[in-house]
């Protein structure tokens, strides 16, 4: 009886884990078309889960589409500097160079700033972009 709830608690869990992208697929959906208050914090997070999960395109996707539906957001700067890790990850070195130079123009005394000055100068220079 013990080893059937067991194997039964670790399917429910393979089950649960297996859902976490559709889950945050659908949380950053519902923020988009309800936007409110709370909608970029609710995409933040759906993001921090897929960039946790590897799925950069994924990640990359809802950090850009978050930019373009709140331009005046005060998290702002987190989707723009990830839309950049994404691309980087992702391997779309033009799509991370385009976002860590509007990282660098957009919030040039960020905290981040010099980290996304150091990896856009390490993607120019590996990438024979000026």
């Amino acid at each position: 009886m013990i080893k059937k709830i067991l194997i039964l608690l670790l399917v429910a869990a393979i089950v649960a884990v297996a859902t976490i992208p559709i889950w945050t697929h659908r949380m950053a959906e519902s923020a988009f078309e309800n936007p409110g208050r709370q909608s970029t914090e609710k995409i933040k997070q759906a993001l921090l889960v897929k960039m946790r999960l590897h799925d950069h395109k994924g990640g990359r996707i809802l950090a850009e589409k978050a930019v373009l539906y709140f331009p005046e957001s005060s998290q702002l700067d987190y989707f723009v500097y990830n839309a950049a890790i994404c691309g980087e990850q992702e391997g779309m070195y033009d799509v991370a160079i385009f976002w860590y130079d509007h990282f660098l123009a957009r919030f040039p005394d960020h905290e981040w700033a010099s980290q996304a000055k150091n990896k856009l100068n390490i993607l120019k220079g590996l990438h024979k972009q000026e």
